[in-house]
């Protein structure tokens, strides 16, 4: 025997003494939006004197737009028409989704009485079709496809505009807005000569959307509103309803969800073990690994590898994001003290190495993990043996 050690080699796991402050279902804030591009613009109609291409009202630009007015040829009708989008990606998934669209439009003209080219009324609509069945990206008439949804509103708010499309809202200049039975949403009230619509939906768990439509509706039938509210000439709330949508953006806040969960095992005394999550949604993500439902310092990534003959216990994984926390199953990883040589059987070699680390006083010998290699470490290591793993 070679008497107490004055060492110890580490077991790579330790519990940290810091508890993470973690209440479930708390956020870390609000849920960040990532942005989704937006392509093949294609439109049902433009002006007449054909100026105003669909597709910069997503080119990035906030002084070009689509448009839908008079323009120079007279008459022309300006009445329900839709901007139609690809999505650059699949937007949607596994767990439900928030999206949000903005609508930025305006400017000033004072051709036809004056106002000002901002947005009266719209709605909103997606699809999961193919995408090679709508959006071919042309100017006028152009493919539409079938299989829209109307997007519920939940929430939805308009203010004032700076002309590079910031939100620059002051009190007694912020349109109204509400949203009608039909679904579309009304714009009243104060005209700045810019603003921004933002409207706030959910996408169900399993839905998938590959575009977007923007349906501009005539003012018709709704001229029970006041003088502030949206001529019947048009979806704009110019005296002619002529509007300019400069930009349109969609961003996506996918709610945290753990596609993969930690799985346990056992491992030898002298090899090592890898534990897992992988999270789906809109992050930022932070990991804290338990171990025995203490904190693992140091532990603040997507995977835990843990090693040493003092492994041995029962793991999860906390997971925070602003769109949702989740805690992982508890799994358990066991170390099996009878496979001494790590070679995966259990067999006289084992025993062997065991015997000869023993006699070293080599720390490996400690399966009792009392810091000392003495008569009950064999004793201990005999019946582990005898049992099995």
């Amino acid at each position: 025997m070679r008497g107490l050690r004055t060492g110890r080699v580490s077991a790579g796991v330790a519990a940290g003494a810091a508890m993470l402050a973690w209440t479930a279902g708390s956020a870390m804030g609000q849920c960040a939006s990532v942005p989704v591009g937006l392509e093949n613009a294609t439109a049902t109609y433009t002006q007449g004197c054909y100026l105003f291409a669909p597709s910069w009202a997503i080119d990035g630009k906030p002084g070009t737009g689509w448009a839908l007015g008079r323009c120079y040829v007279k008459p022309e009708p300006t009445l329900t028409e839709s901007l139609v989008f690809h999505t650059s990606r699949d937007v949607g998934g596994v767990n439900a989704t928030q999206v949000t669209v903005r609508l930025f439009s305006g400017g000033a003209w004072a051709g036809e009485g004056g106002g000002n080219l901002t947005i009266g009324r719209f709605r909103l609509w997606v699809t999961s079709e193919d995408r090679g069945t709508f959006a071919d990206g042309k100017r006028l008439a152009g493919l539409m496809g079938d299989g829209w949804r109307l997007l519920d509103v939940e929430d939805v708010k308009a203010v004032r505009a700076t002309q590079a499309g910031a939100e620059n809202p002051a009190p007694g200049e912020n349109p109204s807005v509400s949203v009608m039975e039909d679904g579309s949403v009304l714009m009243v009230g104060p005209n700045p000569e810019y603003s921004v619509c933002t409207v706030t939906s959910t996408l169900a768990a399993g839905e998938v959307v590959t575009g977007l439509k923007v349906e501009f509706i005539d003012g018709n039938g709704l001229s029970f509103l006041s003088a502030d509210g949206l001529p019947t000439g048009g979806p704009g709330r110019h005296t002619n309803g002529n509007m300019m949508l400069r930009e349109v953006t969609l961003g996506e806040s996918r709610r945290a969800s753990m596609t993969q969960q930690p799985e346990g095992g056992t491992m030898c005394p002298r090899g090592s073990f890898t534990l897992a999550v992988q999270m789906d949604g809109s992050g930022p993500f932070t990991y804290q690994w338990r171990r025995n439902n203490a904190a693992i310092a140091g532990s603040n990534s997507p995977t835990l590898t843990v090693s040493g003959a003092d492994a041995a216990g029962a793991y999860r994984c906390i997971v925070l994001s602003p769109c949702g926390n989740k805690v992982s199953d508890e799994v358990v990883v066991q170390v099996c003290m009878s496979d001494f040589n790590c070679d995966g059987f259990l067999d006289f070699f084992d025993y062997q190495e065991f015997v000869d680390a023993f006699d070293r006083g080599d720390e490996l010998a400690d399966v009792n993990m009392d810091e000392f290699v003495d008569f009950f470490d064999f004793l201990d290591f005999s019946a582990a043996f005898d049992a099995g793993c």
